[in-house]
């Protein structure tokens, strides 16, 4: 591999651009020579003269990650290459086993037309004697521009677009793909902690794989009908933090306040009016929020920032509180404010610490030591039930039974810190026999599974790592 790293924030000389595909010509020479097979020519189809860039770097590293991919797919594989890092652009030369060059080339197109940001990929294919497969020699329709759809060969020949325009759009193809892949990524994280929180069994008072809880108007399948639609809204979490990271902290917050009363009318419809999830909606879409935000500002994903980013969105939601128009309903919420209890506004504010101080750390400590998942998510769920006032078991109960219920977990872990399955159940029917369901802790431990998988992935910040 060549690289010119001092040529590369500069734009391309006319004899370079020249040059580059004489040097071209060479390397698919060298490869047919060698290896006698089919190639595969890869390089950006980028306007105007420059052509070197961070993101354009990025863009060509994706395109043949998608292109390998493809071939795996296929049941082809590259059994030699040769790439260059140049002013005049990156590209690569692929010689390849395991399918003629005509289904390379229908492969190749299909690839180019798979995604908005593939239009950007030149996927040229040679056969092995060396003759270039065009798309009309299998009978498809040509590349199509950019900016209209229309031919373009036609548009590049007639200069029907200005070259700034084509390369705003081009930026924004990049940033757009890279931006949505990171929104997918975090989005499915969010997703994977609903579905794992609900299915830690077992969970005393809580619907889990084998009990309805102290619910009767819910079971497991209600939250799967509220979870595989919830995708959406943590996805647009995502993206607006990713976007408009340039925002303040709270500015953002608000921008995710329709948006997440928009998630809960989508639970609704899909439950029939049940609440499954409305206080993860509300946690949830912060940390995926704060979470964009951090990877738009290219910080560091890490839990004490995600919390830190959190806090200072939310630095104004207690004050709300205070602040309730006389004729806006009281939620439960709004009820325990006056009486002291924050809930799930006091832990946002706080940056979620509950999570930080007790279930991040018990869920990191219980499975590197073998746990399974339902024993790390059941002992992490009594050991916040044990130190988190919980708003949704008062508002079913009392605050006497808030306190009770926290002594007796006290107990139940002073004389064992990792108490049994058969203690567990016992602790369930007790809670069911009382109707007392710790839903608030329940969403703490989904946030704590939400932090946990970003501790453990680092995808997302590798990705701009190899740029």
């Amino acid at each position: 591999m060549q690289t010119h790293s001092a040529d590369i924030p500069q734009p391309a000389l006319l004899e370079e651009i020249l040059r580059a595909r004489e040097e071209r010509q060479h390397r698919q020479q060298r490869l047919l020579r060698r290896y006698r097979r089919p190639l595969i020519s890869l390089s950006l189809n980028i306007a105007g003269a420059l052509k070197q860039f961070p993101l354009a770097q990025k863009t060509y590293a994706e395109a043949s990650r998608m292109m390998h991919r493809h071939l795996e797919r296929m049941g082809a594989c590259v059994i030699g290459s040769e790439e260059v890092h140049a002013r005049s652009g990156s590209e690569g030369c692929f010689a390849v086993d395991g399918r003629d060059a005509t289904s390379l080339k229908r492969g190749m197109v299909a690839l180019e037309e798979s995604r908005p940001v593939a239009r950007l990929f030149d996927l040229d294919v040679l056969d092995a004697d060396g003759r270039h497969l065009s798309r009309k020699d299998l009978g498809l329709p040509p590349r199509r521009c950019l900016l209209c759809d229309a031919a373009a060969a036609g548009c590049a020949r007639s200069r029907a677009h200005a070259l700034e325009e084509v390369r705003r759009h081009t930026l924004r193809l990049m940033e757009r793909h890279f931006q949505e892949q990171k929104a997918d990524i975090l989005a499915g994280y969010a997703l994977r902690s609903l579905l794992y929180e609900v299915c830690v069994t077992p969970k005393p008072g809580l619907v889990d794989r084998v009990s309805n809880g102290a619910h009767d108007d819910m079971d497991i399948f209600t939250f799967m009908d509220s979870s595989s639609v919830l995708f959406p809204y943590f996805r647009h979490c995502a993206l607006l933090g990713l976007r408009e990271h340039g925002l303040a902290p709270d500015a953002l917050f608000d921008r995710l306040r329709c948006p997440g009363m928009d998630a809960e009318d989508a639970m609704h419809r899909a439950t029939g009016n049940v609440n499954t999830h409305k206080g993860a909606i509300f946690s949830l879409g912060i940390v995926c929020a704060a979470a964009g935000r951090l990877l738009g500002r290219q910080e560091r994903l890490t839990p004490a920032a995600i919390s830190a980013t959190s806090a200072a969105m939310t630095s104004g939601v207690l004050a709300e509180c205070r602040n309730v128009p006389p004729n806006v309903p009281l939620t439960n919420g709004l009820r325990l404010y006056g009486k002291g209890i924050h809930g799930a506004r006091g832990e946002a504010a706080s940056g979620f610490s509950s999570v930080l101080r007790y279930g991040l750390p018990s869920l990191e400590r219980e499975l590197a030591a073998g746990a399974s998942i339902d024993r790390a998510g059941a002992l992490t769920l009594i050991r916040l039930m044990a130190k988190v006032f919980d708003t949704n078991i008062i508002s079913r109960s009392s605050l006497r039974d808030q306190y009770a219920l926290q002594d007796r977990l006290q107990g139940i872990l002073a004389a064992d810190e990792a108490p049994s399955r058969a203690r567990l159940r016992e602790l369930d029917a007790w809670l069911v026999a009382g109707n007392i369901s710790p839903g608030g802790c329940a969403d703490l431990l989904g946030l704590s599974w939400m932090l946990y998988f970003l501790r453990r992935d680092t995808a997302l910040e590798e990705r701009d790592q190899e740029a």
